[in-house]
């Protein structure tokens, strides 16, 4: 048996079929179908991601375990948060942040599965971002779709968490994270004067096929630091 709750339903359909009317055993099978949908998508299941290598992308850290960015967890739902999982999903944030080593000092929590959220959700950010706040840790939101972050807004949650803690996307909450690094910005700046003479040399006629190359990988070296 590859999953033993779909030989379950299938029997329960079979023996529904074998015992009631047809149509009263169709009926059963669909509301435990619904059952087991509404059961899953209530464990509230979560995806943490981390820094891919050379880069700033997001990456799953079942995949890329060393891709854990120190002091930021990013936790992405794997379904549409609402009613019956969102507890789950704080319960399961919480966890993982008091877990974490070194302990994070911002939790990032990815909405990009949620296009909209209903009351519960929100009283369930409210208080996740309250537990946090407690015990030293900021909460950041990203992937705001538009009907929740109104909401969101509406009721008073973005202007708790913070506009600077609300990021368009993933991989732009993980830099802003790098650069409250001390001394980042500074880098950042000596890299980007970097690039740009490396770009121009690169362009200047009479530069060899060979440097031309060497500044390019440079430049891809560069620009994924």
């Amino acid at each position: 048996v590859l999953r033993r709750i779909d030989f379950w339903l299938a029997m329960i359909a079979l023996v529904g079929v074998l015992v009631i009317p047809t149509l009263q055993a169709l009926g059963l099978a669909v509301v435990a179908s619904l059952g087991v949908l509404v059961w899953r998508a209530s464990e509230g299941r979560l995806t943490f991601l981390g820094r891919a290598s050379g880069g700033l992308d997001p990456v799953d850290l079942r995949s890329e375990p060393g891709a854990a960015v120190p002091g930021l967890l990013i936790a992405r739902p794997d379904e549409m948060l609402f009613f019956a999982n969102a507890a789950s999903v704080r319960d399961g944030v919480l966890a993982a942040a008091a877990a974490a080593e070194p302990r994070p000092t911002v939790v990032l929590l990815d909405l990009s599965l949620t296009p909209e959220v209903d009351v519960p959700v929100l009283e369930v950010l409210e208080d996740l971002h309250w537990h946090l706040a407690d015990d030293g840790i900021e909460l950041w939101l990203c992937n705001l779709r538009p009907d929740a972050r109104d909401l969101l807004e509406r009721a008073g949650m973005l202007a708790a968490v913070g506009e600077t803690r609300i990021h368009a996307r993933a991989i732009d909450a993980i830099l802003a994270y790098a650069l409250r690094i001390p001394g980042a910005r500074e880098r950042v700046a000596v890299l980007t004067d970097l690039l740009a003479y490396i770009r121009e040399r690169a362009a200047q006629p009479g530069t060899s096929a060979e440097g031309v190359e060497t500044l390019n990988a440079l430049e891809r070296r560069l620009a994924a630091e």
